[in-house]
């Protein structure tokens, strides 16, 4: 006679089943609380961080137009001193 074949498992593993686990793993969790830990530090530092920004902001460059216009009001200038 032939031994009979081992009981096989497939199926009842949640992996393999068709069910659908809501829960996060661990490493989810940390990765959660990781992102809410740096939001509330950024909540917390959001006048000190508008204070750096403000600082650090140049002057807004003058357009091509207003560049050009100021450069031809000032060889205008020039060349009218001269006459």
């Amino acid at each position: 006679m032939a031994p009979e074949p081992a009981p096989t498992t497939e199926g009842k593993s949640p992996k393999c089943s068709g069910e659908k686990n809501n829960s996060l793993t661990t490493t989810q969790w940390l990765a959660v609380g990781s992102l809410v830990v740096s939001l509330v530090g950024i909540y917390y530092k959001r006048e000190e961080l508008k204070a750096a920004f403000a600082k650090k902001m140049p002057e807004p460059a003058l357009s091509a137009r207003l560049l050009s216009q100021n450069l031809l009001a000032r060889h205008s200038q020039k060349v009218l001193k001269h006459d």
